[in-house]
């Protein structure tokens, strides 16, 4: 099976709108909006390569799901549409790769996902 990227959005418009591009340039992509969303695709048998996660929406409790994904040695990017100091040093405090800012640069994020993608 194909590698897989993982996208976590509590917007399901923002949700279709980046499966949309992703897919359009190539990716797999599985999709959630919730928690219950997530698990299942976690469930899913799909190898997911990286996850892109848009905390916009969602309550504390998105980092003990992020922790999951850790202990499952799925590497994942926060998506945030504020920057903060504070927030990008959580989100690497609880194992982040990245932290991107929206509105997402679609080449920034076409340009990291191929790096991030093509290392060994």
């Amino acid at each position: 099976m194909a590698d897989t990227l993982l996208l976590l959005n509590h917007n399901a418009c923002n949700q279709i709108l980046l499966t949309q591009f992703l897919e359009g340039h190539g990716y797999h992509t599985v999709g959630a909006t919730s928690y219950e969303g997530l698990e299942d695709a976690l469930a899913s048998p799909h190898f997911l390569r990286l996850a892109l996660i848009d905390i916009s929406g969602f309550d504390p409790q998105i980092w003990t799901h992020c922790r999951r994904l850790r202990q499952r040695q799925i590497p994942f990017i926060i998506l945030s549409a504020r920057r903060s100091t504070g927030l990008e040093n959580e989100s690497f405090a609880h194992g982040a790769h990245g932290v991107l800012i929206k509105p997402l640069v679609q080449e920034v994020l076409l340009n990291l996902l191929h790096s991030f993608l093509e290392e060994p």
